[in-house]
């Protein structure tokens, strides 16, 4: 999924497509010449496909996976929290509600979604005063992590 968090960055990337009545087959080469070849035939499991694949893991970066965007619970809704998210790209604050359950790496994930460059560029999120990484916090609950009205900084690494 080209829209995950975790996903494949190459440069110089150049993708053929070939096809026939029965065959669709795309070769990728990177700028590192490593070939990727999928070969899909009709007549398969439309589900199954055939790689040939020589990778150079050095070239890749995966960035983490901080789940899904969630939705933004309803102003009267008594399980929800406000915090405000000062953007590392023009210090603008945004305020955004969360459900006190969602889990902390919920804000690194609306992070992720709003601002472009964060899915290229290694970024932190902090506490404003006293000043704490919530990195380390991840799998915490916004309620359990005590955010609920508070102010929260991103950072570039």
């Amino acid at each position: 999924d080209p829209n995950s968090p975790i996903s494949k960055i190459q440069s110089d990337v150049t993708v053929d497509f070939n096809a026939d009545d029965n065959n669709v087959e795309m070769n990728i080469d990177s700028d590192n010449n490593n070939d990727q070849d999928i070969v899909y035939n009709e007549n398969d499991n439309k589900n199954n496909a055939v790689e040939n694949i020589d990778e150079d893991t050095t070239s890749n970066t995966f960035k983490p996976n901080y789940g899904v965007v969630p939705d933004e619970p309803d102003t009267m809704n008594e399980n929800s929290v406000k915090i405000s998210i000062r953007y590392a790209t023009n210090g603008k604050a945004v305020v955004r509600r969360f459900h006190k359950n969602d889990l902390v790496k919920s804000i690194f994930a609306v992070l992720l979604n709003d601002i472009p460059e964060a899915a290229t560029r290694e970024f932190d999120v902090v506490t404003s005063f006293p000043t704490r990484s919530l990195s380390s916090i991840l799998e915490t609950t916004i309620n359990e992590a005590g955010l609920g009205g508070s102010q929260v900084i991103m950072r570039w690494l």
